[in-house]
């Protein structure tokens, strides 16, 4: 795999694709599960820096945070979904390995949507609404505590 920003400038070269061929489509919709939510909510939040519109984003247990310092990753971090080791080891692989590269990603709205203070901008860095979104998690779920502050952070940035 490629390290970041490789699959969020993936993401984004297939939106314009798309907004390219808007004759052939009457909407865009982006979804994906656990690292792949990741990606669908930062395809949806780069869309107004493109100009272009996402008309609805479904994520399902969202892969957002790479501190994996929540309560659910306590809980229910052993369970047969995904363990702790392999988590941290995708966010090493992904962002870089140590604890400077986990801050930096933080920052970062193509990263980590939720804990980055300008996620939601269009192409003049003016905030902008995220488009009516639906986010599944479980209780069981590792990724539990990430859905819901992802849920929050959309929710408080206008989601209608």
């Amino acid at each position: 795999e490629h390290r970041h920003p490789a699959a969020a400038d993936d993401c984004a070269a297939a939106l314009r694709y798309l907004a390219a061929a808007s004759d052939r489509f009457s909407a865009v919709h982006v979804a994906g599960a656990s690292a792949g939510a990741n990606l669908a909510i930062v395809t949806a939040a780069a869309a107004p820096r493109l100009g272009l519109t996402v008309a609805s984003l479904f994520a399902v247990s969202p892969f957002v945070d790479p501190r994996g310092a929540s309560a659910s990753y306590a809980a229910n971090g052993n369970c047969h979904i995904a363990a702790p080791s392999w988590l941290a080891a995708s966010w090493d692989a992904y962002v870089g390995p140590g604890p400077e590269a986990k801050e930096r990603a933080l920052a970062d709205w193509r990263v980590c949507p939720q804990t980055a203070v300008d996620t939601w901008r269009d192409a003049q860095d003016r905030p902008v609404a995220p488009p009516p979104t639906i986010i599944i998690t479980d209780t069981a779920d590792p990724l539990r505590d990430e859905g819901l502050a992802t849920a929050r952070s959309i929710r408080d940035a206008g989601c209608r």
